[in-house]
């Protein structure tokens, strides 16, 4: 069975993974108690829909040190602003939060203080996928920087992208730059071989990692329906037409196996 774009099943395979799971936000499905919880264990945190895309409907919530009159920050993404709100207490910031995610399963990710690129928010897309030889490749990475006031990424709502090179440039020296590259090489070939253990199927993953402001990596989210490319086609048309390529091959390979099945197995054809 595939997870349809369930955030929390593929959190949880790849907690199951001993070299991936240092590197992944502690992740919980929202209730009351457990927003409280994390809001005092991280100071800040993530809403997202369990099954959401393009960055809709997530919100940032944090719990502002030192700060008595208004100590709750609430930020709202939508399609054209991002809300953002004070509130005395906690009950009234989680009555608004309570209308936004009612009927929908929203997930709590521990907050990463993100690097950042002109003081705007980024993280990485990184494309990793089988190739001609039918094994993984990092095909492309780049680097997504935020619009102001944006609590995303996404190149929907404006995004600038840059180069890996360019986010470090600033925050490291050559040896080090090297040793991130090579922890962010590694998560995600694990990533990719943890994720086809379980759905063999899925063979391309668009991958979301930030840096923090100490230069650990971390898992912020994996793509695996067929993330989008046209991303890259903006950053670097070579990147983008190799991808082009692995993913035609890869659906025309996905189809023969489904048409094989459907012949030796024809009691499963519905």
């Amino acid at each position: 069975m595939k997870p349809r774009r369930d955030k929390m099943k593929i959190t949880s395979i790849l907690l199951h993974n001993d070299a991936v799971s240092p590197f992944i936000p502690e992740t919980v499905e929202m209730n009351r108690m457990e927003l409280i919880r994390m809001l005092n264990d991280y100071k800040m945190v993530y809403l997202k829909p369990n099954r959401g895309v393009k960055g809709k409907g997530i919100m940032k919530v944090a719990k502002l040190p030192n700060t008595k009159r208004m100590p709750f920050l609430y930020k709202y993404n939508q399609l054209r602003k991002t809300t953002v709100r004070r509130f005395p207490t906690f009950p009234a910031m989680f009555k608004v939060i309570h209308h936004h995610a009612i009927n929908k399963r929203y997930l709590i990710q521990q907050g990463i203080p993100l690097l950042r690129y002109n003081n705007k928010i980024t993280d990485l897309r990184i494309m990793v996928q089988k190739n001609l030889v039918d094994t993984w490749e990092i095909t492309g990475i780049m680097v997504k920087v935020a619009v102001p006031n944006r609590i995303v990424t996404h190149s929907f709502y404006g995004a600038k992208l840059i180069t890996l090179k360019q986010l470090l440039q600033p925050h490291t020296y050559d040896n080090n730059a090297a040793w991130i590259r090579e922890q962010i090489r590694d998560i995600t070939y694990n990533i990719a071989q943890e994720v086809e253990v379980h759905y063999p199927s899925y063979r391309d993953l668009g991958i979301d990692l930030g840096i923090d402001t100490s230069l650990q990596p971390w898992i912020l989210e994996v793509n695996f329906r067929s993330p989008d490319l046209s991303i890259f086609r903006k950053f670097n048309k070579k990147m983008y037409r190799k991808m082009v390529l692995y993913r035609r091959k890869n659906l025309r390979l996905i189809s023969s196996r489904t048409f094989q099945d459907e012949i030796n197995n024809p009691e499963n054809v519905t």
